[in-house]
C-alpha cells in the first residue's frame, strides 16, 4: 500500500511504504546477506513465518546459487500475500536472463499493479512503469518461437497467484516508528534521463536518541536505486518514544519506490 508521498525535484516523485518491524538482530540479517549460511539457517529457525527473513534468506541462499530453494522461500511468502516476494522473483529472473520466467512474473507484476491502482492505467502511462519496463526487458530477449511458451507459462503464472496477492489482508496493528525526518532521495541521475523507475527493499536499525544507527539494501530493481535510498534513509529519525527501549537493536524493513510523474 502506498502511504507516504514526497515530490523532490520537477516530474519526479517517491513513494515509501511503512516499515515493518524484524524481532531480530541486525547483525544476523546482515551476516546472511553478506554469505554466511548459517546465519541464514539461525534467521529462518528464528522467525519462520516472517516475511522479511524469507526475503533476506531467499537472497543469502541466490548468492549460494541454491536458486530454487530461494525460490521456494519466495513463493511461501507470496502465499502470505508478499508482493515485495514477487517483486524480488521478477528481478531473480531478469538478474538470470531466465525470460520466460521474467516475462511471466513481470506480466503478474504488471496485473498486480493495475489492481492496486484506483483507476486504469494509461497505455502512454505504462512504460513508465517498472513492472512494464522489465516485462518489456524480457520480451525483447524471446525468441518468436518462444512467445507461445511465454504466454502459456504468463497463463499459469497468473492463474495460481493473482488471487492470492489480491485478496485483502489482515495485517493486524502496524508496529512502526513515528517518523519526525524522513527525506526523500535524489533520483539517480541517469535513471531519470532513461525514464527507469523502480525500488529498493532496505533494512535499518535505530540509534537510542531516535537517529538511524544503520542501512542496509535486501534487495533492488537497479544497484542506483538502493544506493540513493541508503543515502537518504541514513539522515532519518523517528521519535525515540515511539519505540520500546528494550528493542531498540532489531531491525526495521522499508520499501522505497521511485516513480516518474507524466
Amino acid at each position: 500500500m502506498r502511504t507516504l508521498l514526497l515530490s523532490f525535484l520537477p516530474a519526479l516523485m517517491l513513494v515509501t511504504s511503512p516499515p515493518t518491524a524484524a524481532h531480530s538482530s541486525f547483525e544476523l540479517a546482515e551476516r546472511a546477506l553478506n554469505g554466511d549460511l548459517d546465519a541464514t539457517e539461525q534467521l529462518l529457525a528464528e522467525h519462520p513465518d516472517s516475511e522479511s527473513v524469507r526475503i533476506i534468506a531467499a537472497q543469502a541462499l541466490r548468492a549460494a546459487a541454491d536458486d530454487d530453494r530461494a525460490l521456494a522461500l519466495l513463493d511461501d511468502a507470496m502465499r502470505q500475500g508478499s508482493r515485495r516476494a514477487l517483486w524480488t522473483r521478477v528481478v531473480h529472473h531478469i538478474e538470470r536472463h531466465e525470460w520466460i520466467e521474467a516475462y511471466a512474473w513481470g506480466r503478474l507484476a504488471m496485473l498486480i499493479e493495475k489492481h492496486d491502482r484506483e483507476s486504469e492505467i494509461d497505455d502512454d502511462a505504462w512504460p513508465l512503469e517498472w513492472t512494464w519496463q522489465f516485462t518489456q526487458r524480457a520480451a525483447r530477449n524471446l525468441r518468436e518461437t518462444e512467445f507461445p511458451e511465454a504466454d502459456r507459462r504468463t497463463e499459469a503464472v497468473v492463474g495460481e497467484w493473482y488471487a492470492r496477492l489480491t485478496a485483502e489482508q489482515d495485517i493486524g496493528s502496524v508496529d512502526a516508528p513515528v517518523f519526525v525526518d524522513r527525506r526523500a532521495p535524489v533520483y539517480p541521475r541517469d535513471q531519470a534521463y532513461s525514464r527507469e523507475t523502480g525500488w529498493s527493499f532496505l533494512m535499518m536499525t535505530f540509534a537510542s536518541d531516535g537517529t538511524v544507527e544503520r542501512v542496509l539494501p535486501i534487495v533492488q530493481s537497479h544497484r542506483e536505486f538502493a544506493k540513493r535510498a541508503a543515502a537518504a534513509m541514513e539522515h532519518w529519525a523517528i521519535e525515540p518514544s515511539s519505540m520500546d527501549p528494550e528493542n531498540f537493536d532489531r531491525f526495521f524493513t522499508q520499501t522505497v519506490e521511485f516513480s516518474l510523474e507524466n
